[in-house]
């Protein structure tokens, strides 16, 4: 979590934390190698829920308990996750809302080993923590 008094500004990047995506759901066809290969993609996809837990799990180390009540995120998915993939969230400051001067906000994003995002959208966090933030 940020820390009170740290100083934040805007453009400032956040990087969570790399995961390697792991498919535990073989028996779903797009997420077996096989059909998922026939379908045209280079293998078993991953679960989108993957990309969110991720972006969710850096928000919360940013903003703490805060975030669980007073979060709000948009997402959108760009490009699919494989297995095997490495893949990051990501976080840019922007600032501060101008209708809510308590609430920050963020562009978020995940990207894999390559550097292709997978996915993007924004984020905001009503928070009581802004001391740092400018």
């Amino acid at each position: 979590m940020t820390e009170p008094g740290m100083k934040i500004e805007s453009g400032s990047v956040f990087t969570g934390t790399s995961k390697v995506a792991r498919n535990f759901d073989h028996d779903a066809p797009l997420h077996s190698d096989g059909a998922a290969k026939e379908a045209g993609f280079k293998g078993g996809l991953i679960l989108n829920e993957y990309h969110f837990t991720q972006i969710s799990e850096m928000l919360i180390a940013l903003f703490g308990h805060d975030w669980l009540k007073q979060g709000e995120i948009e997402i959108k998915y760009l490009s699919p996750l494989y297995d095997g993939d490495t893949f990051t969230p990501k976080a840019r400051f922007v600032g501060i809302a101008e209708q809510d001067s308590d609430r920050c906000e963020l562009d978020v994003w995940c990207e894999n080993q390559d550097g292709a995002v997978l996915a993007q959208g924004s984020a905001s966090c009503l928070t009581a923590s802004l001391t740092g933030w400018s």
